[in-house]
């Protein structure tokens, strides 16, 4: 099915529906969808998301209207309606210019969805209801302006190669990272925190631009066990990732979340793989940097009086480059609440803060000396009684020709600096591994 000219794609079987306070008009579509298309599109609030447990995925560009946290956490959300955004690690008042779009929480209420499965595309097109005019020109005009979005989602266009990356530049400095995990250690020795979470940012200029559809396609081909999301500001800049962490996932009263910590390197042979997991989970460090984020949790189910029991304990989550210990929570709330709730409860959690929560966030935002923005904070979508809100790690910002790529490692007593190191540039491989190294000159 190929709706070439606008005036075949206004006489499609389009289905109209109220969704709460919004109209909606859908129209299923026997096809499959460019994945990167809506990249290509003028700057605007935009959206990409893939559950790690899912083969469909959806891309959004448009905003028909901004929803605020406060709205989400009041209510459940209309079942035909979507909101997708996300939030920053830490409120900023002052943000890098990069993050400028990005500092504090952002959700929205598409304007234009693509919905693809296995089987077929849904295009939904969705305005507020109180700006709807009662006669058919203007639903017409409305399905004009989605004509457009669906041409660009059914464009099979070939992406522009990579520019050619000629600087990076790390923050902090090795030696500065040095200084920092001496710092840590000894914050620890004297019992301010058992564990913080340091990151890394490692900027990359290109000679051009950064066509951010070429880079996200190449992100997509990666083989592994992720969410996938993308987020573009109407400025231009995009934050994309695969992030293997989700932070909550809820289905009415039941939820899920996971507890990532300890870090091995992938190997080549299988045997290999299994040394490197057999170490890690043999390690006492590693073994005590996964328990403080598990009982962390543990700790705050408890105290909210909500039932969970673990359904994996310290199993073995192998990524592209790096492979993890994992243990994952089910769960259900009591009657009258609502799992989103636990979202500002949990967020940070200490596999990307630290444990205690607040002197090792003080530490940390003293010591980084740059804003993290949507990095390792919560990025996810809200549908009806559902949501699924990933932990946005092993991810990166777009910023015309500069690509800001982000990583951190958890610092526990007895950690190495120069092996923590080596784990984050591990962790920034899904982003390094897309340049070629004689391009990329420190």
């Amino acid at each position: 099915m190929k709706l070439s000219s606008l005036r075949d794609f206004e006489r499609a079987g389009w289905q109209w529906l109220e969704a709460g306070r919004f109209l909606q008009a859908r129209l299923a579509l026997p096809v499959h969808g460019n994945a990167t298309g809506f990249l290509r599109l003028p700057p605007d609030w935009a959206f990409f998301w893939k559950s790690k447990e899912a083969r469909s995925w959806f891309a959004a560009w448009g905003e028909a209207e901004k929803i605020s946290f406060d709205e989400l956490m009041a209510a459940d959300i209309d079942p035909l309606l979507t909101i997708c955004g996300g939030f920053p690690f830490a409120p900023s008042q002052d943000p890098d210019a990069e993050w400028q779009e990005f500092s504090t929480s952002h959700w929205f209420v598409p304007k234009f969805l693509w919905r693809q499965n296995a089987d077929g595309a849904v295009l939904e097109v969705t305005f507020p209801l109180a700006a709807a005019q009662n006669d058919d020109n203007w639903k017409t005009q409305l399905i004009q302006q989605a004509f457009p979005f669906y041409q660009a989602m059914r464009e099979d266009a070939q992406d522009a190669p990579l520019p050619s990356c000629h600087r990076r530049s790390d923050h902090p400095s090795r030696s500065r990272w040095q200084d920092m995990m001496h710092k840590a250690g000894a914050a620890m020795t004297a019992g301010d925190f058992g564990k913080v979470v340091l990151s890394r940012r490692a900027q990359l200029e290109f000679r051009a631009g950064i066509p951010a559809a070429a880079l996200f396609r190449q992100l997509l081909t990666l083989d592994e066990e992720t969410f996938i999301f993308a987020c573009q500001s109407p400025e231009g800049r995009c934050f994309m990732g695969r992030s293997p962490e989700r932070l909550l996932a809820w289905q009415k009263r039941n939820f899920q979340l996971d507890a990532i910590a300890g870090t091995r390197r992938r190997s080549l042979s299988a045997s290999g793989d299994q040394a490197f997991s057999d170490d890690m989970q043999q390690s006492p460090k590693e073994q005590n940097e996964h328990r403080l984020v598990r009982q962390a949790i543990t700790d705050l189910l408890e105290a909210e009086g909500i039932r969970f029991e673990p359904v994996e304990e310290q199993g073995i989550i192998r990524l592209k480059h790096v492979q993890h210990m994992r243990t994952r929570f089910h769960g259900e709330m009591p009657a009258g609440r609502r799992p989103a709730e636990l979202l500002p409860l949990l967020h940070p959690t200490p596999a990307v803060g630290g444990f205690p929560r607040r002197p090792a966030l003080e530490f940390m935002l003293a010591e980084e000396g740059y804003d993290r923005g949507w990095f390792a904070g919560g990025i996810g979508v809200f549908q009806g009684d559902a949501g699924d809100v990933a932990i946005g790690i092993r991810s990166a910002l777009v910023d015309g020709n500069k690509l800001y790529i982000y990583a951190g490692a958890g610092i526990v007593p007895g950690s190495d600096p120069d092996a923590e190191w080596q784990e984050i540039e591990a962790k920034m491989q899904n982003f390094l591994g897309l340049v070629t190294a004689e391009d990329a000159n420190t």
